[in-house]
């Protein structure tokens, strides 16, 4: 067991799905923020805490708590989801550099838009966390967009949601959005990076499909079994999840803020770490070799002079899609 403290002094202590007040008899909600993970957790969202007695979510009293891990059979129970009304919330986009000196000299409070998109949005967050870290706390969750009609096979009901993860931190109340914000800052400058990254590798995939079928062509014209020892292999893209701020308009008076994250499906891995670690290629768990990552990382620094660099990348490698989906980056700057 392990007791998590608000920076106020206010630990997390989750809330039920049937209480009408969440602020009542404590300070305001808190937000929900992209937690600390820990490589030997095999979680990209942080380290399980198990503890008894936690009900709910997302309402923090005064006082020392426990935060209780959901146990595996309960993640995506029709019980849970059945059980849970959904809420109404403002959705804000994050707002990305024209190139990469606005990146640099960009302020990190204006990374994301100051209007919500126009879009009706719902959300359903799961009663208990399934992990946390040192500063955050991340819980499972839907979301319904309008204008979706997506079924989600592994979560029961879920006509018209999509699965999403949301985040709450446990350093500051869930009214301050210039912290939320500033906190999606590393996020924002990850994600604009890994698409100019992109850009270059496309040009390199080029040029190696180019190479592959020269070689065939030679091959076939020098041997008459018409056999090619040459295997195409290109370079798989670096994507970070996309991600989001949004606002729970019906939890009054405070109106708290989370981020909401697309959720990572697949084997969890830390490639490298913000201490100075690099995970050997291929990896010992899954055997992913990801030496892309690596020049993603060292790419970040040169491209931007010297000014960050993109480190503690951690994520799942699609093989289907040949591309590694990220969360949770740092940046040294």
């Amino acid at each position: 067991m392990k007791t998590v403290v608000k920076w106020d002094g206010s630990p997390l202590s989750p809330m039920s799905s049937n209480n009408p007040n969440p602020n009542q008899n404590s300070s305001p909600s808190t937000s929900i923020g992209n937690p600390t993970s820990s490589g030997s957790s095999g979680s990209p969202y942080g380290s399980p805490i198990n503890s008894p007695g936690s009900s709910g979510s997302l309402s923090p009293t005064r006082g020392v708590s426990i935060i209780e891990l959901a146990p595996p059979d309960e993640v995506y129970s029709n019980k849970q989801w059945n059980s849970m009304d959904s809420e109404r919330v403002l959705k804000f986009e994050l707002k990305y550099p024209k190139n990469i000196q606005n990146l640099i000299n960009d302020q990190i409070d204006d990374c994301v838009e100051c209007f919500p998109t126009k879009d009706i949005i719902k959300i359903k967050t799961a009663i208990k966390p399934f992990a946390t870290g040192a500063t955050r706390v991340a819980y499972r969750g839907m979301e319904k967009h309008y204008s979706s009609n997506v079924f989600i096979p592994h979560i029961p009901n879920s006509i018209g949601y999509k699965a999403v993860i949301h985040k709450e931190s446990l350093l500051v109340k869930g009214a301050d959005r210039t912290k939320y914000v500033s906190d999606l800052a590393c996020q924002r400058a990850s994600i604009y990076l890994s698409r100019e990254f992109n850009k270059l590798l496309g040009v390199i995939n080029n040029q190696l499909t180019k190479d592959y079928k020269t070689n065939i062509a030679a091959t076939t014209t020098t041997n008459n079994n018409n056999t090619n020892k040459y295997k195409l292999k290109l370079c798989p893209n670096v994507h970070f999840c996309d991600c989001w701020l949004i606002q729970l308009v019906t939890r009054l008076p405070h109106q708290p803020y989370l981020h909401q994250e697309q959720e990572l499906i697949g084997n969890f891995e830390k490639y490298n770490s913000n201490a100075g670690h690099v995970t050997p290629s291929p990896s010992p768990d899954y055997k992913t070799r990801h030496e892309i990552i690596q020049t993603f990382s060292h790419w970040s620094h040169v491209i931007t002079k010297g000014f960050l660099m993109i480190i503690d990348c951690q994520g799942v490698y699609k093989q289907d899609e040949n591309m590694f989906l990220l969360t949770d980056p740092a940046i040294h700057c």
